[in-house]
């Protein structure tokens, strides 16, 4: 009887094999499918280097001090964080992908502020202090493109834009600190023609040649500095790959998968054949 029941159930696999034999290349085929749709997936992150520049600024206003200007009546227009925020703009990557030809996307960040605590005076036998904050002269710039080299050329040109965009916003504010100076100046050479008073007039004289002194050297600066960004460090990241293709070893996995499944399937249509009959 066992022997009957062995012989039955082999002829009911070969039987349901020839019956259906389309089950093996169908479900071959969907495995292969699965896995190919799976992994061409990757397709869509296109392949990308990130290089990283770091930068420091030179300070602007501190060696004003010595013509004894403040520095806090400077006010670059447009901001640094304006400067940052129009280059971070989407309309300014639209224009130097229309510009220079590349699709880079250029990002800059500034570091975080310092501070800087001044021990002012001691008042009712107490320490006060003030807390003055300072902003960071470091700058961060970052590109995504497909190769390095495309990168380094972007950040090359990013960095002129950004250095130019500055020497605008801080030179417009040394022209603006010196169109004031001027104003006063003007005031005081009025001054000087109606006075009488010998002392008065020399101490009007005294601040002609100072404010002229001071309005010649804001103009100097302004002409003459140049506000490079210095580079501190690099760093590369190599491009990531994409796929382009599907490798052979997953058709293979796909057609394995497919096989077993199959031959499952056509199995279970035996047993059940074998238990009909």
């Amino acid at each position: 009887m066992g022997e009957t029941d062995t012989l039955l159930t082999r002829s009911a696999v070969i039987h349901t094999l020839r019956a259906k034999w389309w089950i093996i290349p169908l479900v071959v085929g969907i495995a292969v499918a699965i896995l190919f749709a799976q992994e061409s997936n990757l397709d869509t992150a296109p392949v990308s280097a990130t290089v990283t520049h770091r930068y420091e600024a030179r300070e602007a206003y501190s060696a004003l001090s010595a013509l004894e200007i403040d520095a806090q009546a400077f006010a670059p227009m447009l901001s640094v964080g304006g400067q940052i925020a129009l280059f971070n703009s989407e309309a300014e990557r639209e224009r130097r992908t229309d510009e220079y030809g590349f699709t880079a996307r250029l990002t800059i960040t500034q570091a975080p502020g310092d501070y800087t605590v001044v021990n002012q005076e001691i008042a009712d036998r107490k320490t006060v202090y003030s807390v003055i904050a300072v902003g960071s002269n470091i700058y961060t710039m970052t590109c995504q493109e497909a190769t390095i080299e495309t990168c380094v050329a972007a950040l090359d040109a990013g960095k002129k834009e950004f250095e130019a965009s500055r020497a605008t916003a801080i030179n417009t504010s040394i022209d603006n600190v010196a169109a004031t100076l001027q104003l006063r100046l003007d005031s005081v050479r009025r001054s000087i023609g109606s006075a009488t008073d010998p002392t008065a007039l020399l101490a009007q004289r005294q601040l002609e040649i100072e404010l002229s002194s001071q309005i010649d050297a804001l103009t100097r600066v302004a002409n003459e500095s140049i506000y490079t960004l210095v580079l501190i460090d690099e760093i590369l990241t190599e491009p990531s790959a994409t796929v382009s293709s599907v490798s052979a070893s997953t058709y293979m996995l796909g057609i394995i998968i497919g096989l077993l499944a199959a031959l499952l399937i056509i199995l279970q249509f035996a047993v059940l054949r074998s238990r009909r009959r």
